[in-house]
Protein backbone atom coordinates (compact mmCIF):
# COMPACT_ATOMS: atom_id res chain seq x y z
CA UNK A 1 0.00 0.00 0.00
CA UNK A 2 1.52 3.60 -0.75
CA UNK A 3 1.45 6.33 1.33
CA UNK A 4 -1.74 8.02 -0.48
CA UNK A 5 -3.87 4.61 0.01
CA UNK A 6 -2.52 4.80 3.29
CA UNK A 7 -3.49 8.39 3.74
CA UNK A 8 -7.33 7.85 2.63
CA UNK A 9 -7.50 4.82 4.77
CA UNK A 10 -6.95 6.46 7.85
CA UNK A 11 -9.33 9.25 7.88
CA UNK A 12 -8.50 10.90 4.57
CA UNK A 13 -11.92 10.41 3.43
CA UNK A 14 -12.97 13.87 5.58
CA UNK A 15 -11.88 15.47 1.98
CA UNK A 16 -15.23 15.08 0.40
CA UNK A 17 -17.55 15.39 3.65
CA UNK A 18 -19.56 18.51 3.61
CA UNK A 19 -19.30 19.02 7.10
CA UNK A 20 -15.77 20.11 6.73
CA UNK A 21 -15.91 21.91 3.61
CA UNK A 22 -15.72 25.45 3.08
CA UNK A 23 -18.39 27.96 1.59
CA UNK A 24 -16.32 28.33 -1.05
CA UNK A 25 -15.25 24.30 -1.19
CA UNK A 26 -19.12 23.99 -1.42
CA UNK A 27 -19.71 26.33 -4.22
CA UNK A 28 -16.79 24.51 -6.17
CA UNK A 29 -18.67 21.16 -5.93
CA UNK A 30 -21.74 22.64 -7.04
CA UNK A 31 -19.72 23.94 -10.08
CA UNK A 32 -19.10 20.88 -11.00
CA UNK A 33 -22.03 18.86 -10.54
CA UNK A 34 -23.35 21.66 -13.04
CA UNK A 35 -20.56 21.16 -15.18
CA UNK A 36 -21.64 17.65 -15.47
CA UNK A 37 -25.01 17.87 -15.95
CA UNK A 38 -24.32 20.18 -19.63
CA UNK A 39 -21.61 18.04 -20.81
CA UNK A 40 -22.03 14.51 -20.32
CA UNK A 41 -24.30 12.97 -22.99
CA UNK A 42 -27.13 10.14 -22.52
CA UNK A 43 -26.29 6.61 -23.39
CA UNK A 44 -22.73 6.86 -22.61
CA UNK A 45 -20.07 4.69 -20.41
CA UNK A 46 -18.40 6.99 -17.55
CA UNK A 47 -15.31 5.98 -15.82
CA UNK A 48 -14.65 8.64 -12.35
CA UNK A 49 -11.21 8.98 -10.95
CA UNK A 50 -11.40 9.18 -7.26
CA UNK A 51 -14.97 8.61 -7.29
CA UNK A 52 -15.22 8.72 -3.06
CA UNK A 53 -18.84 8.63 -2.28
CA UNK A 54 -19.89 7.73 -5.54
CA UNK A 55 -22.01 11.15 -5.66
CA UNK A 56 -21.28 12.31 -9.36
CA UNK A 57 -22.16 8.62 -10.32
CA UNK A 58 -25.55 8.79 -8.64
CA UNK A 59 -26.02 12.04 -10.44
CA UNK A 60 -25.46 11.08 -13.88
CA UNK A 61 -26.46 7.56 -13.13
CA UNK A 62 -30.31 8.26 -15.38
CA UNK A 63 -28.38 9.31 -18.19
CA UNK A 64 -25.02 6.68 -18.48
CA UNK A 65 -25.17 3.34 -20.05
CA UNK A 66 -22.53 2.24 -17.51
CA UNK A 67 -20.48 3.59 -15.03
CA UNK A 68 -17.74 2.78 -12.78
CA UNK A 69 -16.21 4.77 -10.35
CA UNK A 70 -12.32 4.04 -8.53
CA UNK A 71 -10.89 4.67 -5.28
CA UNK A 72 -8.16 3.74 -3.40
CA UNK A 73 -10.22 4.43 0.16
CA UNK A 74 -12.25 1.30 1.36
CA UNK A 75 -14.07 3.84 4.25
CA UNK A 76 -15.50 5.51 0.93
CA UNK A 77 -16.04 2.64 -1.15
CA UNK A 78 -18.04 1.43 1.40
CA UNK A 79 -20.08 4.58 1.39
CA UNK A 80 -20.43 4.49 -2.78
CA UNK A 81 -21.65 1.17 -2.34
CA UNK A 82 -24.32 2.16 0.33
CA UNK A 83 -25.41 5.37 -1.95
CA UNK A 84 -25.78 3.56 -4.93
CA UNK A 85 -27.47 0.76 -3.43
CA UNK A 86 -30.45 -0.16 -6.08
CA UNK A 87 -28.64 1.39 -9.17
CA UNK A 88 -27.76 -1.59 -11.65
CA UNK A 89 -26.10 0.82 -14.19
CA UNK A 90 -23.39 1.82 -12.15
CA UNK A 91 -20.12 0.47 -9.27
CA UNK A 92 -17.16 1.28 -7.44
CA UNK A 93 -14.47 -1.02 -7.41
CA UNK A 94 -10.86 -0.49 -5.53
CA UNK A 95 -8.70 0.28 -7.96
CA UNK A 96 -5.22 2.57 -8.50
CA UNK A 97 -5.50 5.16 -11.69
CA UNK A 98 -1.66 4.61 -11.99
CA UNK A 99 -2.52 1.03 -13.35
CA UNK A 100 -5.72 0.34 -13.66
CA UNK A 101 -7.57 -3.08 -14.74
CA UNK A 102 -9.29 -1.80 -18.09
CA UNK A 103 -8.31 -2.42 -21.32
CA UNK A 104 -7.73 0.49 -24.14
CA UNK A 105 -10.71 2.52 -25.00
CA UNK A 106 -13.17 1.19 -21.99
CA UNK A 107 -15.33 4.24 -21.59
CA UNK A 108 -16.49 7.07 -23.57
CA UNK A 109 -15.71 9.68 -20.73
CA UNK A 110 -13.52 9.95 -17.71
CA UNK A 111 -13.78 11.99 -15.06
CA UNK A 112 -11.27 13.74 -12.73
CA UNK A 113 -12.91 15.77 -10.27
CA UNK A 114 -12.34 18.31 -7.37
CA UNK A 115 -8.51 18.36 -7.79
CA UNK A 116 -7.97 14.42 -7.82
CA UNK A 117 -5.36 14.58 -10.02
CA UNK A 118 -3.27 16.93 -7.90
CA UNK A 119 -3.72 14.42 -4.67
CA UNK A 120 -2.02 11.77 -6.98
CA UNK A 121 2.18 11.69 -6.30
CA UNK A 122 2.61 10.29 -9.88
CA UNK A 123 0.53 12.80 -12.01
CA UNK A 124 2.29 11.81 -15.09
CA UNK A 125 1.32 8.36 -15.26
CA UNK A 126 -2.16 9.10 -13.78
CA UNK A 127 -2.74 11.11 -17.23
CA UNK A 128 -1.39 8.67 -19.50
CA UNK A 129 -3.83 5.93 -17.58
CA UNK A 130 -7.27 8.18 -18.50
CA UNK A 131 -5.80 8.96 -21.71
CA UNK A 132 -5.61 5.39 -22.33
CA UNK A 133 -9.16 4.05 -21.91
CA UNK A 134 -11.05 6.72 -22.77
CA UNK A 135 -12.51 6.85 -26.14
CA UNK A 136 -14.16 10.42 -26.37
CA UNK A 137 -13.20 13.47 -23.56
CA UNK A 138 -11.84 13.58 -20.15
CA UNK A 139 -12.84 16.27 -17.58
CA UNK A 140 -10.64 17.68 -15.07
CA UNK A 141 -11.14 20.01 -12.41
CA UNK A 142 -8.92 21.68 -10.54
CA UNK A 143 -7.17 24.68 -8.51
CA UNK A 144 -6.50 28.20 -9.82
CA UNK A 145 -3.67 30.36 -8.64
CA UNK A 146 -4.67 32.32 -5.40
CA UNK A 147 -6.63 29.48 -3.83
CA UNK A 148 -3.71 28.02 -1.78
CA UNK A 149 -5.65 30.35 1.51
CA UNK A 150 -8.89 28.53 1.02
CA UNK A 151 -7.58 25.35 0.24
CA UNK A 152 -5.31 25.56 3.64
CA UNK A 153 -8.61 26.39 5.68
CA UNK A 154 -10.64 23.96 3.99
CA UNK A 155 -7.55 21.32 5.76
CA UNK A 156 -7.62 22.42 8.79
CA UNK A 157 -11.45 22.09 9.08
CA UNK A 158 -10.68 18.50 8.10
CA UNK A 159 -8.21 18.24 11.20
CA UNK A 160 -5.67 17.89 9.37
CA UNK A 161 -1.94 19.68 10.31
CA UNK A 162 0.19 21.63 7.43
CA UNK A 163 3.43 20.97 7.75
CA UNK A 164 4.99 23.06 4.91
CA UNK A 165 3.55 25.12 1.72
CA UNK A 166 5.16 25.31 -1.82
CA UNK A 167 3.22 28.66 -3.13
CA UNK A 168 4.95 28.60 -6.83
CA UNK A 169 2.81 25.58 -7.18
CA UNK A 170 0.24 25.68 -4.45
CA UNK A 171 1.74 22.31 -2.70
CA UNK A 172 0.63 21.51 0.73
CA UNK A 173 1.98 18.91 3.16
CA UNK A 174 0.18 17.56 5.80
CA UNK A 175 1.35 15.64 8.86
CA UNK A 176 -1.02 13.08 8.08
CA UNK A 177 0.78 12.19 4.83
CA UNK A 178 -1.41 14.21 2.38
CA UNK A 179 0.23 15.98 -0.13
CA UNK A 180 -1.70 18.10 -3.07
CA UNK A 181 -0.73 20.53 -5.30
CA UNK A 182 -2.81 22.49 -7.94
CA UNK A 183 -2.53 21.36 -11.77
CA UNK A 184 -1.15 24.00 -14.16
CA UNK A 185 -3.61 24.52 -16.85
CA UNK A 186 -0.62 24.81 -19.30
CA UNK A 187 0.84 21.67 -18.31
CA UNK A 188 -2.22 20.05 -18.42
CA UNK A 189 -3.20 21.28 -22.01
CA UNK A 190 0.40 20.33 -23.40
CA UNK A 191 0.06 17.10 -22.09
CA UNK A 192 -3.48 16.18 -22.98
CA UNK A 193 -1.92 17.26 -26.91
CA UNK A 194 0.76 14.72 -26.93
CA UNK A 195 -1.78 12.19 -25.82
CA UNK A 196 -3.81 12.90 -28.38
CA UNK A 197 -6.72 15.21 -27.11
CA UNK A 198 -7.29 18.66 -27.55
CA UNK A 199 -8.31 20.97 -24.59
CA UNK A 200 -10.24 24.29 -23.36
CA UNK A 201 -10.97 25.48 -20.52
CA UNK A 202 -13.68 27.53 -18.21
CA UNK A 203 -13.74 28.80 -14.63
CA UNK A 204 -15.83 27.06 -12.16
CA UNK A 205 -15.17 29.35 -9.51
CA UNK A 206 -12.85 31.88 -8.46
CA UNK A 207 -10.67 29.31 -7.24
CA UNK A 208 -11.00 26.61 -9.81
CA UNK A 209 -11.65 25.54 -13.08
CA UNK A 210 -12.73 22.84 -15.34
CA UNK A 211 -10.76 21.48 -18.30
CA UNK A 212 -12.56 19.56 -21.35
CA UNK A 213 -9.96 17.01 -23.15
CA UNK A 214 -11.43 15.45 -26.65
CA UNK A 215 -9.53 13.13 -28.36
CA UNK A 216 -8.52 14.47 -31.37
Amino acid sequence: MDTVEEFYNSGGGLIVDPACATEKILLYWKAEEELLDEAIEEGVTLLDVGSGRGKHLKLLSPRLKKGIGIDVSKPLLNAANLGLAGIYNVAVIEANVKEMPFADGSFDYTLCMFNTLGNILDTEKALKEMARVTKKKIVITSYLPGSLEERKKFYGQCGWAITSTDEDCDRVHTREGFVSWRIEKEWLEESLKELGFNTRFRGLTDIAYACIAEKA
